[in-house]
């Protein structure tokens, strides 16, 4: 029977995602290993690990999340995402260096370090801003500054390095657009509820099917492999001004809220996806 590891973090490790791929891979008569990462001591030298092919489903992409994706690489085990698309998509402003280079429409960003520079980089902007750190998720210390004077305490909580970022007026709306191997597995709209402007599910966004575009759907397409991934959730933003803009990619997306709105299990696709590459 084949196998599949299913890497994950003490915050992964419960969410309904993993149940979802478990259950996805008995249905497809394939045995899983769960694999919580922080609690293995990882050896060169062995190979406790029975599965050829992984799921990288931890929630950050900081460098122990990658040394272990590149540990599981050294195994010979064919990971997804792999471990250098992981350190390129999750990190918010090289991802975004590519996709500018790429032709691909992003908003203006810069990356600063201290309270000076981002002083800086906000008044060159222009607020209102977003401030959010280099390597994050889940919409965690991520800020919407509108006025500099007003809030400059919000210039020593993000942690540093950060980037500060034009902020797109959407309306409190953009689109998750969910990628599986260089095509578009699912869209939604995501609506941030009242009294907040993330639209993040784990913050409340409400999710709702949506149709985008061919041109959107390819742009999305191209971001996930400018950054090498098979597996990404492209967030975009429209806006009369800008257009259409690619405001990150998601190298580990969570796919609950995408399920309930449009049917599509993308737990389904993934594991198929992992089986077709067993021996590859």
């Amino acid at each position: 029977m084949a196998q599949l590891g299913i890497v994950v973090d003490s915050i992964t490790i419960n969410k309904w995602e993993t149940s979802a791929l478990q259950q996805a891979a008995e249905h497809s008569g394939v045995s899983t290993e769960i694999v919580d990462i922080r609690k293995h001591s990882l050896d060169i030298e062995k190979k406790p690990f029975s599965f050829s092919v992984g799921l990288f489903r931890m929630a950050r992409a900081s460098s122990f999340e990658i040394y272990s994706s590149r540990y599981f690489e050294h195994l010979g085990i064919r990971m997804i995402n792999n471990s250098k698309s992981v350190e390129l998509g999750g990190n918010k402003f090289e991802s975004l260096i590519r996709l500018k280079e790429a032709g691909i429409p992003v908003p203006r960003t810069s990356l600063v370090y201290s309270f000076e520079s981002a002083s800086k980089a906000v008044a060159q902007i222009g607020t209102p801003v977003v401030l959010k750190p280099v390597i994050g998720s889940y919409g965690q210390d991520v800020h919407l500054m509108k006025n500099l004077e007003m809030e400059l305490a919000y210039l020593d909580a993000v942690p540093k390095p950060f980037v500060v970022q034009e902020y797109l007026n959407t309306g409190g709306k953009d689109y998750r657009i969910f990628v599986l191997d260089g095509k578009v597995l699912a869209t939604v709209l995501r609506q941030a509820p009242l009294g907040e402007w993330r639209t993040n599910v784990s913050t409340g966004g409400l999710v709702k099917k949506v149709d985008l575009p061919p041109d959107v759907k390819k742009m999305a397409v191209k971001a996930a492999e400018v950054l090498g991934l098979e597996i990404a959730g492209v967030d975009i933003a429209l806006t009369k001004k800008e257009g259409f803009n690619v405001i990150e990619v998601n190298t580990m997306p969570d796919f609950r809220g995408l399920y309930s709105a449009t049917g599509i299990n993308p737990a389904d696709a993934i594991v198929r996806h992992a089986l077709s590459l067993h021996g590859t």
